[in-house]
Order: C-alpha cells, then structure tokens, then sequence
C-alpha cells in the first residue's frame, strides 16, 4: 500500500509507521530537527536518536532509521521545492512549496488505502508501529530482560499518560491474528 503513495507522501507514511509519529508530528518535523552529520553518527542498531517537540509542547527523544533519514534527506536534495534556505521550514512541502496540511495527508492516504482495498487509516500507521514495538518489548521481557514494556511504549509514543498507551496493549490482545496479518500486509517488503 505505501509504494501507491507518490512522493512526498510515501515518505511521511514510513515515518508514521515506524517512529509512531502522528500526523501532525510528520507534517510538523522541521530541517532543522533532523539530524545530520555528527549527531545522525550516533546510529545505534540502525536507529538515530534525536529530540523532538511533540504533542504538550514535550520535549521528547525520538528513534528513527538511519535509512529512513538518509531517505529524507535525499528528497530534501533532490525533489523538495526550494523555499529558501531557512532551517525552520517544514522537511515535507507540497509540489508549490506550501506546508502540508493534515487534511492533504489524510487524503493521500485514504486514496492509497482505497487502492489497495484497505479500510485502514493513517493512523492505523501509528498503532502499527505501538503493536509491533510492544510484541519486541513484550519477548524482551519474557526473555528476562527487565523492563517496564507499557512504559517504555508510553515514552516512544509521546504519551502524557500511560493510559492513553494502554489502549494499544488492549488492541494488540484483542485479536492478534489479525493484528499480525494487517502488519504483514501493511509492511510487506515496502518499510524497510
């Protein structure tokens, strides 16, 4: 479903799907907050960290894909319209140089999804990537890595509380079966 998506768009629903951004998180992210050069080196396990305002004004450390940000920079480079040199400026802009708006992600998205045949929403994005990161923290833990799962979800996600969290652990044991077949039909060989 994501290879439907043209760019810019592709690029914003992989980072919905595997940082758990929501979309105005994705719409929102600035030049100047990804990192580069020295502090994208800081790879561990293919992930970069950096801090990230995000919903409540909270200062947040995020975890990204270093090639999903050596993606992101390449269309910076190469297909983003050039507005200026203003480090401030939103990384995804529309063909006219325009900030995205909500409403037009959504849109894309739902057209993708209505290609595919999916009823998801974007952000089903979102709570993919909750249930895949809790199944991880979840066989962590079994495994007799110690760790507070839910809590750990809860910081990933930007959640103020750990209530909001628990809605994800309830979905993922509702119906697992078909949680695991929506991820794999969702990913497939196109995320990573």
């Amino acid at each position: 479903m994501l290879n439907l998506a043209p760019q810019p768009y592709r690029l914003m629903f992989r980072w919905a799907v595997t940082t758990g951004f929501r979309r105005f998180e994705v719409i929102s992210l600035l030049l100047s907050d990804l990192p580069q050069g020295r502090s994208a080196d800081a790879e561990v396990e293919g992930l970069v960290q950096f801090d990230l305002m995000r919903k409540g004004g909270r200062l947040c450390s995020v975890y990204a894909p270093a090639q999903l940000l050596e993606e992101t920079w390449w269309y910076v480079l190469t297909e983003r319209p050039r507005v200026g040199s203003n480090e401030e400026q939103p990384v995804f802009l529309t063909r006219r140089g325009l900030p995205m708006s909500r409403s037009t992600l959504s849109r894309v998205f739902r057209r993708c999804a209505d290609a595919a045949g999916s009823k998801a929403t974007l952000h089903h994005l979102r709570h993919t990537f909750a249930t895949n990161v809790l199944r991880v923290l979840e066989a962590f833990e079994r495994d007799d890595a110690p760790m507070n799962s839910i809590k750990t979800l809860q910081v990933l996600l930007g959640h103020a509380t750990v209530r909001s969290t628990e809605i994800y652990l309830r979905a993922l044991h509702a119906d697992s079966a078909a949680v695991a077949e929506m991820l794999g039909y969702l990913y497939g060989d196109t995320v990573f």
